[in-house]
């Protein structure tokens, strides 16, 4: 069972200690996490749980490299150019977090302006029709 954490959306918030019981008593293995601020949100969890949730962030891929150095096991997020979400994730899957932060810096103003309210989809899909991913915006 997977709990979608996203407070901004659903309008309800969910302790980490409500998570970890869930976890412990409920069958819930899986998180997206994104309920600002992630990092904190996300050590808490794991440390209830004992390391038994498995998380991934979302919001973008805007806290992406800070979700994965809290434990975050990847992103599950809309994003133009998934192409350097996996660079990210595999520079740091590998080792390479100095490689993974440089990847991050460089493109993270892009991944903060594609995230935008009202606009980032639409811009989305306006680069995905031009990357000639899909027929029509």
């Amino acid at each position: 069972m997977v709990i979608h954490d996203f407070p901004d959306s659903f309008s309800t918030e969910i302790s980490a200690e409500v998570i970890a019981r869930l976890a412990a008593e409920g069958g819930v293995d899986t998180i997206k996490m994104e309920e600002p601020p992630v990092g904190q949100k996300i050590t808490r969890i794991l440390e209830l749980s004992g390391q038994s949730v498995k998380v991934f962030g979302g919001l973008g891929g805007v806290y992406f490299l800070e979700e994965l150095q809290r434990g975050a096991i990847g992103t599950m997020t809309g994003f133009a150019f998934p192409e350097i979400l996996v660079r990210i994730f595999d520079q740091y899957a590998a080792g390479d977090t100095t490689g993974a932060a440089a990847t991050f810096d460089r493109y993270c103003p892009l991944i903060r302006y594609e995230f935008q309210p009202k606009m980032g989809l639409a811009m989305r899909k306006y680069v995905y029709q031009r990357r000639g991913l899909i027929g029509s915006a």
